[in-house]
């Protein structure tokens, strides 16, 4: 079978190891042993932690940085943690890509700073990657058991229960898939939500700008009227201004020629300074080729003298090796005639060793002969002896035997009686148990009946709820549509707004004179407003005068004139004082009014509106130019249709300004009164939203609680049921118990009676085989008397036999060390020769060197003298080269102060054509700036008019006049209306198709979830029935008996119900797991982890102390269980029992030699 397992794990400054420490293991069974609090759980925690654990609480800590080590005996807390774990894979089975791969390495590290990383195989990875391996190659949660963790499963919840199960059947990507899919189908519905929204908001702006484009089209049309008046009356500006810039083109010209020719007397001396340039860098050149020569020179002298002192130190060396050589040579000449003098003095010694070994071995085969017939007389003893033995041993076991039968017959008697107690009292026992568990049932029913009434109260609740969250939901829909209204007429409102105060901003634009004096002044429309029905004809008769400025300080009247007259600008401006009056004692005679009067104005300014208004009348009946004028002090009479006369008698007729500056000025604050009283409207929608969102929040809320509430009264109704089914089926057991032991009671009674009878005849038989014993034990003691003088001699012969064979092997050992010594003295004497002669060839050789080396000491000597020479000729060579530089720099000098002169004159030009060229660009940019406010204005760029036609000037203004007056009483338009209707038509038609398609995607999400959910259920199902198969068959199996299955809390539902454990050990009638002692509750939960590891084997099992609640028979039983699962997976247990202990392959020992820091210490089994 394929498998991978875990090869190695290494764990660096992870927990309580600061230090590298790998421990290996193998396919088989491991063991992890040490004392308690030295670190051996943390090895496991390395596992979870590496295997992408995000949990604290599962790691014992408070926060991931917990799992660096934090210090210890002598050693400062590291900086980060890293864990790696490598599995084999010679087999090939691990998932693609890595199916090829010898070993699989998964490694994450943490920084303190947070930072972390995953890595396969040193590639960095995602979390995500991880735990998708590990699902490939079948890691589950089931796959490491921590310590506690076997209680824990025990007295888990059905829900979780069932998510081991759900990893037994591979279900766990099938989960997350589906919990993705439902997630993304909220979310769709959501932006399905949002989008529906959208669409509607979308087509009502689309309504809106439909109205806006039709204003906007005939805007365009007075638009382009007014470009093709505007771009004449530029072309004409345009025109005076060109003649005035091709003057200065022409002075510019001469000025660049008079700049070309100063240019070209600087070149004339740049060229004459680069060829004294050129002259300087070749006298550079030739200095720097001369000081190479002489550096080389220096080089080559350099090292002939190093070569020479080179030769000096070998030929000191040579005469040093010579003195040596001869001195061992003399060394080893000594110690070749001590070595022969040795030699001579052992020889002797080991003859004599030689004769006496000779003797000694003849008297050792005479008491060998001795020896082996004193052996062959006991031998013969002995084997009489051992048959009489036999026969003693024969008739004590029929003895033994005997006795056994009767000890059995007497405990079957005792256990037989002691089994009818029990058999009574058991029976007692079921009787009151049948009598509880019938009060029980009883119980049963009241609470159902509570259950099921508090499922209507919250049944009745929620629907309470849920219709006051929808009617909460549809006002805070309606306070959104408020707001959003409201914040289109605040954005009309701030538009129109902007709007005026731009046309009054452009209105009240003045010279920039006026910044030059101290003056405070005010604008007549912001101070004076027509009263209601005169407001046409008011602002139609005062339009030239009401665009005087008002001073609030007549003393800078004076002060302004001046400004004006010394100013640059062209500008023309009006003002009245404050102060000043008006003709207000001329009274109009009957039929007119003073249009003064018409205008509703502050008691402070009534003056300077008086004096604005002096000498104009207002007709109230229509003007007739055949009737005669009043008399009296009048310059303008007006009626209300537009008719009006001078005093000097010129009439003028049309139509009145609609809705001009006054109306402008009204409605400017008028908008700003609404503006404000929205923004306080809309803070107080937003507010209100808010606190509707709040208790829409608590509504959720409750209504969630009330799910909860009703998810667990249902969970509590069908635990009632099913309790009442288990009792139910637990009545009828105890009835069909007690029947059983009726009739058990009877078939032991008759057993008792057996058993008494084989005692007796036991016993009987237990006499006979004691008296056969005797007699043979008396025989026995005859034979022991005729061997003790036999033994005792031949314990005396074998005696002398070992101290002569103890002799001989002493002699045979000096013949061997003298031996030895002789070849050592004689390999010494050969040695000492080869030296002697090896010294004399180094002697002649270093002397052969020594002539060769004198010989080359000449050589270089005469060839360092030749450098010198040549050295003392470049050093007059260099010299002469520094005087022509000298030279050349003089010349420099002089040349550079000639072109300062001419570089000033230069200068002096360009600074003057640069006056030139600013003033015509002054000209390009006020051609410009016209061409850029045409552009502004009309929003294309200015096309100039080449030929002019015969229309004067002033003609053109006042038709501009006339058509800016129709363009202002269409009023404000969107220029971006029409592109933006034609946006939000093609926005509608995609939020439209966006619709379509978040639709299509839903029913796709949905019919993707019922097949995840159909073929979910259909792998649950199997794997349920596998797990529970394997379940009752290991608990049978670690009980000796008993019963366990696993019962589904909603038999109907596959899905999502949970699963709870039943369990009966053998013996028992238990209903409730709580009930099971601490060994029995870990054996069960070892049986279903066990159950859930055969169903889907993963490559390894982690076992952490789990055997510490068993007995030494459960232990056993345990043991075989895992010897067994070997088969399929890898083992690794972290235990204190010896047992074991035994039946792992690999131990690894861990310790605490320093507090704080653990050490993994390898145990090898033989």
């Amino acid at each position: 079978m394929k498998r991978m397992h875990i090869s190695r794990i290494t764990l660096h400054g992870f927990k309580s190891f600061p230090d590298s420490t790998t421990l290996e293991f193998g396919r088989g069974i491991s063991a992890i042993v040490g004392p308690n609090g030295c670190g051996k759980s943390n090895v496991l925690d390395a596992l979870r932690w590496c295997f992408g654990t995000q949990s604290p609480r599962q790691l014992r800590g408070a926060s991931m940085q917990d799992v660096i080590f934090a210090g210890g005996a002598n050693r400062p807390p590291m900086g980060y943690a890293e864990v790696a774990v490598t599995f084999a894979n010679e087999d090939g089975a691990a998932p693609e890509p890595w199916r090829d791969m010898p070993e699989i390495r998964l490694s994450r590290r943490i920084e303190r700073s947070g930072d972390a990383q995953y890595r396969i195989n040193n590639a960095r990875v995602r979390r995500r990657d991880v735990q998708e391996f590990l699902m490939d190659i079948g890691y589950g949660e089931y796959s490491i058991v921590q310590q506690g963790q076997i209680g824990q499963l025990v007295q888990a919840r059905p829900d979780e229960v069932r998510i081991f199960i759900e990893q037994a059947s591979r279900m766990t990507k099938f989960r997350a898939r589906r919990e993705e899919a439902q997630n993304k189908l909220a979310r769709t519905e959501e932006n399905l939500e949002r989008v529906l929204d959208l669409l509607q908001e979308v087509e009502r702006q689309m309504n809106s700008l439909r109205r806006q484009a039709d204003r906007t089209r005939k805007a365009k049309e007075l638009d382009e009227q007014l470009r093709v008046v505007a771009s004449v009356l530029l072309s004409r500006e345009l025109e005076t201004r060109r003649i005035e810039a091709d003057a200065l083109q022409q002075e510019l010209v001469s000025l660049s020629d008079q700049i070309r020719e100063v240019r070209i007397q600087i070149a004339r001396v740049e060229a004459e300074q680069e060829e004294l340039h050129a002259a300087q860098a070749a006298a550079e050149d030739g200095f720097q080729q001369l000081f190479s020569v002489q550096r080389a020179e220096q080089e080559a002298r350099g090292e002939l003298q190093n070569r020479l002192s080179a030769l000096q130190n070998e030929r000191t060396i040579r005469e040093q090796e010579i003195a040596a050589a001869n001195e061992d040579r003399a060394d080893a000449e000594q110690r070749l005639a001590e070595a022969e003098q040795e030699l001579g003095e052992i020889e002797p010694q080991l003859r004599e060793h030689q004769q006496a070994i000779q003797q000694q071995q003849q008297g050792l085969a005479e008491l060998e002969r001795e020896v082996a017939e004193q052996r062959a007389r006991v031998s013969e003893l002995a084997a009489r002896r051992e048959a009489q033995r036999r026969q003693l041993l024969e008739a004590q076991q029929q003895q033994m035997r005997a006795e056994t039968r009767e000890r059995e017959a007497e405990l079957r008697i005792n256990d037989i009686a002691e089994r009818l107690q029990r058999f009574e009292l058991e029976t007692a026992e079921i009787a009151q148990q049948i009598e509880e568990e019938s009060q029980h049932i009883g119980v049963r029913e009241q609470e159902l009946g509570a259950a099921d009434s508090a499922l209507k109260q919250v049944d009745s609740e929620t629907a309470s709820v849920g219709e006051q969250l929808q009617q909460a939901r549809e006002q805070i829909r309606a306070l959104r549509d408020q707001r959003q209204q409201l914040l289109r007429t605040l954005q009309d409102n701030r538009i129109e707004a902007e709007r005026l105060a731009a046309v009054f901003d452009a209105r009240e634009g003045q010279p920039d004179v006026i910044g030059q004096v101290d003056a405070n002044f005010v604008v007549p429309w912001d101070r004076a407003t027509p009263k209601s029905g005169f407001e046409d004809v008011v602002e139609t008769a005062l339009a030239g005068r009401f665009d005087a400025l008002v001073l609030e300080t007549p003393d800078a009247a004076s002060a302004l004139v001046e400004a004006l007259r010394g100013s640059d600008e062209e500008a023309r401006l009006s003002w009245v004082a404050k102060t000043a009056g008006g003709a207000t004692d001329a009274q109009p005679p009957a039929g007119y009014i003073a249009l003064a009067d018409c205008i509703e104005t502050a008691d402070e300014d009534r003056a300077w509106v008086q004096a604005l208004a002096a000498g104009v009348w207002l007709s109230e009946s229509p003007l007739d130019p055949g009737a005669p004028l009043p008399d009296g002090a009048w310059q303008m009479i007006w009626d209300r249709t537009g008719v009006c006369v001078t005093h000097q008698g010129v009439w003028s007729a049309g139509t009145l300004k609609r809705k001009g500056m006054a109306h402008l000025a009204a409605r400017r604050k008028e908008l700003a009164a609404l503006i404000a009283a929205e923004q306080s409207e809309l803070e107080s929608l937003e507010a209100e939203i808010a606190t509707r969102q709040e208790a829409l929040q608590a509504l959720e809320s409750r209504l969630q609680e009330l799910v909860e509430k009703r998810s667990d009264a249902e969970r509590t109704a069908r635990d009632l049921v099913h309790q009442q089914q288990i009792a139910d089926r637990h009545l009828a057991q105890l009835r069909s118990r007690q029947e059983a032991l009726l009739q058990t009671r009877e078939k032991l009674a008759r057993e008792q009676a057996g058993a008494k009878e084989l005692a007796e005849q036991a016993r009987a038989a237990a006499a006979d085989a004691a008296k056969q014993a005797r007699t043979v034990e008396r025989e026995l003691d005859q034979v022991g008397v005729e061997m003790a003088p036999l033994e005792s001699g031949l314990r005396e012969r074998e005696e002398r036999l070992n101290g002569l064979r103890q002799s001989l092997d002493a002699r045979r050992e000096q013949v061997l060390i003298l031996t030895r010594h002789v070849e050592a003295t004689r390999q010494r004497i050969t040695t000492q020769q080869q030296r002697a002669e090896q010294q004399a060839r180094r002697i002649d050789a270093a002397q052969a060197r020594m002539a060769v080396i004198a010989e080359e000491c000449e050589q270089l000597q005469a060839q360092i003298d030749v450098h010198n020479e040549r050295l003392a000729e470049t050093a007059k060579q260099l010299e002469q080269q520094r005087h022509q530089q000298a030279e050349l720099r003089e010349q420099q000098i002089a040349l550079e102060k000639k072109l300062r002169q001419q570089g000033q004159e230069l200068e002096a030009l360009q600074q003057q054509q640069h006056r030139k060229e600013q003033r015509l660009h002054d000209l390009r940019h006020a051609v410009s700036s016209a061409r850029e406010q045409f552009t502004l204005r009309f929003g294309e760029p200015f096309d100039e008019v080449s030929q002019f036609d015969d229309t004067p000037t002033e003609q053109l203004i006042e038709e501009r006049a006339q058509l800016e007056q129709k363009r202002e009483r269409l009023g404000a338009i969107n220029p971006a209306a029409l592109e933006e209707f034609e946006e939000a038509r093609e926005r509608f038609e995609a939020i439209t198709r966006q619709r379509d398609d978040l639709n299509e995607s839903i029913e796709k999400l949905r019919q993707s979830i019922r097949k995840m959910n159909r073929e979910s259920r259909d792998r649950f199902r199997e794997a349920f029935e596998t797990v529970n198969g394997h379940f009752g068959e290991i608990f049978t199996k670690l009980f000796r008996g008993g019963h366990a299955e696993l019962q589904l809390v909603d038999p109907d539902d596959w899905l999502e119900s949970g699963v709870q454990i039943v369990a009966q050990p053998p013996g028992t009638n238990l209903q409730r797991l709580e009930l099971l002692s601490g060994g029995q509750s870990a054996m069960t939960a070892i049986s279903l982890i066990l159950a859930i590891f055969l169903t889907h084997p993963s490559p390894f099992c982690v076992l952490d102390e789990v055997d510490a609640p068993l007995d030494d028979a459960n232990v056993g039983r345990f043991n075989q269980v895992l010897v067994e699962m070997n088969e399929l997976a890898q083992i690794l247990l972290i235990t204190h029992n010896k047992q074991t202990m035994e039946i792992a392959d690999t131990l690894h020992g861990v310790t605490m030699e320093q507090r704080g820091i653990s050490k993994a210490l390898p145990v090898r089994l033989a």
